[in-house]
């Protein structure tokens, strides 16, 4: 794959996406994912992208009422275990 390093790891991905998450090492990550969305920011990005309402026949792009309605307790909860972990303040 394109832009992968030979040690690089695939931990995550989706039909939308071959590489949802990267391991290039013990401390190097890339992320083609929003874990740390929450309602509040969620909102912000809607008001922002004055595009969303034409995007409706894209097969992998939610409209602002199915965005809202995500619960992203799980993702950020993961996120925040994951960056413990990182960081050596998690078990």
């Amino acid at each position: 794959m394109p832009g992968l390093t030979d040690t690089a790891t695939v931990l995550a991905t989706s039909e939308g996406c071959p590489r949802q998450i990267v391991a290039y090492s013990d401390r190097v990550y890339a992320f083609q994912c929003h874990l740390e969305f929450t309602p509040e920011v969620v909102d912000l990005l809607i008001e922002a992208e004055h595009g969303l309402p034409s995007l409706t026949g894209h097969r992998f792009v939610e409209q602002a009422d199915a965005l809202r309605a995500h619960d992203w307790t799980a993702a950020n909860a993961a996120l925040h275990t994951f960056l413990d972990r990182l960081t050596g303040d998690g078990s």
